[in-house]
């Protein structure tokens, strides 16, 4: 994965940004060509303290179905709220979280049920550490490395989320080049408000790697993702040496 050199504020100037603008503008209302087989997840950014929202994204292989947004709310209520959106949106049965704070109820709620998730530790060490400081910087960097692929089609009308993507700018951690995402506290700084729909978005991407997609007529397929990630150990359903969760895949 590159560095992305994009731009804050004027998309010639040279900068940090983790995110292309340019491929972000791009990728809204791109048509993706039809598949046969569907990657759906439900991804999520749990809302912990202050004005932050919990923020869902029902996600379609590179395509946002709908968005569901809460305000801050009990463990259970929010569970309930994603059982309800999921159903809604196909029966979408994988989640992907946050599992830091407030998110680490939601997935051990939603595994006793059953589901399919994909918990998230964004402050876990990197699974590259010659490139990221940790998982938050793997997850930012695999995002830019979908924009650049042109997999991603984004609405014109998540106002919220076409301007949060732009946001994160990365750090480099002193000689060593290995990169990280500035911190959130940074960010809100800067624009005043958390970047809650681009952090769900951002973990849908990421999670997608570790699903099994359906078939047209919504049976389950046994394939090779084409999302997949060289450190997915399938034998183990983990993330060789990062996650301490199992992602349950049927």
């Amino acid at each position: 994965m590159r560095r992305n050199r994009g731009s804050s504020g004027d998309e010639d100037d040279v900068s940090s940004r983790c995110l292309d603008p340019l491929r972000i503008k791009i990728a809204i209302g791109r048509n993706l060509f039809n598949q046969a087989l569907y990657f759906r997840i439900i991804c999520v950014d749990i809302a912990c303290k202050g004005d932050d929202k919990t923020v869902a994204y029902a996600m379609e292989n590179g395509v946002i179905l709908d968005r569901l947004e809460l305000e801050k709310r009990d463990t259970m209520e929010t569970v309930g709220h994603l059982l309800i959106f999921a159903e809604k949106n196909k029966g979408i049965e994988n989640f992907a979280i946050d599992e830091l704070n407030a998110g680490a109820g939601v997935v051990d709620r939603l595994i006793e049920l059953g589901k399919n998730v994909i918990a998230v530790n964004s402050a876990r060490k990197s699974i590259s550490p010659e490139m990221y400081s940790n998982i938050r910087a793997v997850v930012w960097g695999w995002g830019s490395e979908q924009f650049e692929l042109d997999r991603l089609s984004l609405p014109k009308d998540d106002l919220d989320l076409l301007e949060q993507l732009k946001w994160s700018e990365w750090k480099a951690i002193e000689s060593s080049g290995v990169l990280q995402v500035e911190l959130k506290e940074d960010i809100i700084k800067r624009y005043g408000r958390s970047p809650d729909n681009a952090d769900a978005y951002l973990y849908g991407l990421w999670g997608m790697q570790f699903i099994q997609p359906v078939g047209i007529l919504g049976e389950q397929k046994k394939v090779v993702n084409y999302f997949v990630n060289p450190m997915w150990d399938a034998s183990t359903k983990r993330d060789r040496g990062q996650y301490d969760r199992l992602a349950r895949l049927s």
